[in-house]
């Protein structure tokens, strides 16, 4: 039998749905002063297609698919922030699921959101989890890049969570993240035949 998936991204970068944490701008400015910026080349579907065994069991990886430049201005000196990613499944049958686009089979189950491995990385090492892959289990579950561990890491100091203002252009190993993308399927998964798509969301909140 053939097995093809064709899985789709779309990688979205306003923090919109309710997953995200809710945007306030008390300490840090709001937009556009302060933000997430994705080149428009890398805001197109990011296609990964299994048509033969040996993607199926060695599976498929996206390198430096997504680039993510973020830059953060004061209101006050308690300014700090934090980067998330969320995933949105809707049309899913379940909260651990693909969303089902076309299906050309009735044979296994939708692919879980656990296939999707992510891995975020900079020139400071500044994620939490630099270079280590992470996987979505459900819908309701963020992945913090780079988050709120209380303490303000100011820009220049290149350790690990740098959550002061600054910018990717004075700052660019701090503030500039790469992210990418990896899917190895299983034929013990036993994966419906079809096309498949979630949306992977970036949100720049203040902490």
């Amino acid at each position: 039998m053939r097995l093809l998936i064709a899985i789709l991204f779309l990688i979205v970068t306003k923090p919109v749905f309710s997953q995200c944490p809710l945007v306030v701008t008390a300490e840090c400015a709001g937009v556009p002063m302060s933000g997430i910026i994705v080149s428009a080349s890398q805001l197109e579907n990011i296609d990964f297609t299994f048509d033969s065994f040996s993607k199926i069991i060695g599976g498929i990886g996206m390198s430096g698919k997504t680039q993510l430049r973020v830059q953060v201005q004061a209101n006050t000196a308690l300014c700090k922030w934090g980067l998330y990613m969320t995933i949105d499944n809707i049309g899913a049958v379940g909260a651990t699921d693909w969303s089902s686009n076309v299906i050309y089979g009735t044979s296994g189950n939708p692919p879980g959101l656990d296939l999707l491995k992510v891995e975020v990385y900079n020139g400071c090492n500044t994620p939490i989890n630099n270079r280590v892959y992470q996987a979505f289990v459900t819908n309701a579950q963020m992945i913090p890049i780079i988050e709120d561990l209380g303490a303000i890491n100011v820009a220049g100091s290149c350790v690990t969570n740098v959550n002061g203002p600054g910018n990717y252009i004075t700052n660019y190993n701090e503030f500039s993240f790469t992210v990418d993308y990896r899917i190895i399927p299983s034929p013990s998964l036993n994966i419906t035949p079809g096309q498949y798509s979630v949306k992977v969301h970036f949100c720049l909140v203040e902490n």
